[in-house]
């Protein structure tokens, strides 16, 4: 909580994701990493990814930043949500289905001349891309964080969280 006492800004994503019937979302593995410039920033998933399991991705970019979200398994991405905080970076939320099982590596590229800060990918089995109509996103400042109201639609839905800060701490 100290970094958040020192934070001129705050962020929330809170992205819902509706599951299979057949089964409730589990957390697989997640992975992350960050820089302090470069248009281009990959991490590997340490274990190897399943195809059919849903990926998320959430990277921290530029302002305006042209993102796209590619990786080794030939997934498609699409993204999912994305918050301004203004005048300092965009969080952006990327979804995708892993389209074969094996080793992964996920790349973020901001585009020419814009820097992806960071990025945190996560696997899940149990969940499809498809996104509910609620998608809840705020900026602030402050040491408490909130995306403002969301609901789920769905039992068992998957509620996934993005928070980043300002770019004056990036790499914390």
């Amino acid at each position: 909580m100290d970094f958040l006492k020192r934070c001129s800004m705050s962020i929330v994503f809170l992205v819902i994701l509706p599951c299979f019937a057949t089964a409730n979302p589990a957390f697989i593995q997640s992975a992350s990493a960050s820089q302090v410039r470069g248009s281009f920033l990959n991490k590997a998933f340490v274990a190897n990814v399943t195809a059919g399991h849903l990926l998320i991705v959430g990277v921290f970019v530029d302002t305006g930043a042209p993102v796209t979200i590619t990786d080794t398994a030939g997934s498609s991405f699409s993204q999912a949500s994305q918050q301004t905080v203004t005048g300092d970076h965009d969080a952006d939320v990327f979804v995708g289905i892993v389209k074969s099982s094996g080793p992964d590596t996920i790349t973020s590229n901001a585009g020419a001349r814009r820097n992806t800060y960071a990025m945190a990918i996560h696997e899940y089995s149990g969940a499809t891309a498809t996104l509910d109509s609620t998608v809840a996103s705020a900026q602030g400042t402050g040491t408490s964080l909130a995306s403002g109201p969301i609901n789920t639609q769905t039992a068992g839905d998957l509620i996934f969280a993005w928070f980043t800060n300002s770019s004056t701490f990036k790499n914390e």
